[in-house]
């Protein structure tokens, strides 16, 4: 009887130990990336446009890349972006530009592990226009993000500092096996504190496989409701697929009905095959090639089945050096 209640408190030492102390494991998702898989797969890397993009590496003691991006739009149109990226060793201060030929400005400062380990704060400031940057208020934006990821749970807050009516947006994860749960709140800041929008998410990772279902509401907590499931399933080490079934309709609307999106991914050893298609009459292909050691292109086709006039054709030329 000794031995057996001997066993049975190690078995539960065991089993309390695990439960709160579970061996090194990788944080959940932060809130707007559950479903990230699916969303890549169906939208990421399926240009429309002419773009032609430089990165090169900077020299020097300070680790850090350099983008230059040319982009010509189906219209003529020509715009360019320039965009350094510095990282300080020293402090772990990542610092981010970029300028735009609209005369748009971006700024981002980052401090990861910021007193604590996970801890992650991003200051952001963006304006219409450089020239006009600390000297009209309403011409700028300034928000601050905090980032905390921890085995069991993510945090995420955002703050707009500088609007008329402040919005703070606040989102947590938490994780159990397999399963992810996360809720995102914001707020609009002001005389009186409103519910702007309400998001809910429960995510499942399982070994080959992810589904994801996500209920948005737009207005308050009831008021505009939107309707996600993602589905993304790697069947091997070259062959993917992904799914989403949306559905948004808009307080009154009973007619509105559901769009499906379907596609796949095959990657070989220096290309990559992309396709998709949606029940609202668009068919996606994109095709990548590795050129040579430090450049690649990618040809992207947009085809409408409703209008022969809507088609797109694209293409994007990377070079790193």
């Amino acid at each position: 009887v000794s031995t057996q209640s001997t066993g049975l408190n190690a078995t539960s030492f065991n089993f309390a130990f695990r439960l709160f102390f579970p061996p090194e494991i990788m944080p959940p998702s932060l809130f707007k990336d559950l479903g990230k898989s699916s969303k890549d797969l169906l939208n990421k890397d399926y240009p429309q446009n002419l773009e032609v993009s430089l990165e090169t590496k900077l020299a020097g003691d300070i680790a850090g890349t350099q983008k230059t991006k040319l982009t010509r739009n189906g219209d003529g149109a020509l715009s360019a972006s320039i965009n350094p990226k510095v990282k300080l060793p020293s402090s772990g201060v990542e610092l981010a530009a970029t300028l735009y030929t609209s005369k748009k400005l971006e700024l981002e400062v980052t401090k990861a592990d910021l007193g604590v380990a996970g801890l992650k704060t991003t200051l952001k400031v963006a304006a219409k226009s450089f020239e006009s940057l600390g000297a009209q208020k309403d011409a700028q934006t300034v928000s601050a993000e905090v980032e905390y990821l921890h085995e069991r749970m993510t945090a995420a807050l955002a703050v707009d500092l500088l609007a008329a009516k402040p919005q703070v947006a606040l989102g947590i994860t938490g994780a159990y096996e397999n399963f992810t749960a996360g809720v995102e709140a914001k707020y609009s800041l002001g005389a009186a504190t409103d519910l702007a929008a309400l998001a809910a998410a429960l995510h499942y990772n399982g070994p080959n496989y992810q589904a994801t279902l996500t209920r948005t509401a737009a207005d308050g907590a009831r008021s505009n409701v939107a309707w996600n499931a993602r589905l993304y399933q790697k069947i091997d080490d070259a062959l993917a697929i992904g799914a989403e079934l949306a559905c948004a309709c808009a307080d009154g609307d009973k007619a509105c009905a559901p769009t499906v999106a379907i596609g796949g991914q095959y990657k070989g050893a220096r290309s990559d095959l992309k396709a998709k298609a949606s029940t609202n009459g668009r068919i996606g292909l994109a095709y990548t090639q590795d050129l040579n050691y430090f450049s690649k292109v990618t040809l992207g086709l947009d085809i409408s089945a409703a209008n022969a006039q809507e088609h797109k054709i694209g293409a994007a030329f990377k070079f790193n050096a």
